[in-house]
């Protein structure tokens, strides 16, 4: 079951929740419904293995994918974040994807903002690219955790937000 708590405004829409909670899979029920389903897509859904021991950055524009995070070692690791090997040009490759596309899509997807992005990192540039377009729709995913630190760290207005809480993890909306 899906708890919906409206502030107020269409044009970003935060979907909090915990950690395996759904909200990727909500993200995807969103982009399947009839009031997303025709915009012009750009962005990015995190897909991980059925243990989230690795994530994938899946660009919506193309279709790509590119290893992101990995609790093993890999070849494009450079960092690591908590447990995770981090692939910074991974993220370096998404921003540039989802920034050139901005100026023609209507609908910009983040799964997920949080603390990479409060410290500057991971989509951190993309994201703050698409609170300045008038014109577009943000749908972004958050941890419930973080939600009033990103509120901060973007500056964002509260009352221009609409938040989506996940109650339940793979319930349909």
């Amino acid at each position: 079951m899906y708890c919906r708590d409206f502030w107020v405004q269409a044009e970003c829409l935060l979907v909090v929740g915990d950690r395996d909670q759904g909200k990727t899979t909500t993200l995807k029920s969103l982009l399947a419904s009839d009031r997303f389903r025709m915009q012009r897509t750009c962005g990015v859904l995190a897909l991980a293995n059925s243990e989230k021991t690795w994530y994938r950055l899946l660009d919506l524009s193309s279709g790509q994918q590119r290893l992101a995070m990995s609790m093993q070692p890999f070849g494009g690791a450079t960092t690591t974040f908590g447990r995770f090997h981090l692939d910074e040009s991974a993220f370096l490759w998404m921003n540039d994807r989802i920034i050139s596309h901005l100026d023609v899509c209507t609908l910009a997807v983040f799964d997920e903002i949080g603390k990479l992005e409060w410290e500057g990192r991971g989509l951190a540039p993309a994201f703050a690219k698409a609170l300045e377009k008038n014109q577009l729709t943000i749908l972004a995913a958050v941890r419930t955790q973080f939600v009033d630190a990103i509120i901060d760290r973007f500056s964002l207005d509260v009352s221009k937000l609409e938040r989506i809480g996940v109650e339940q993890r793979g319930n349909a909306l």
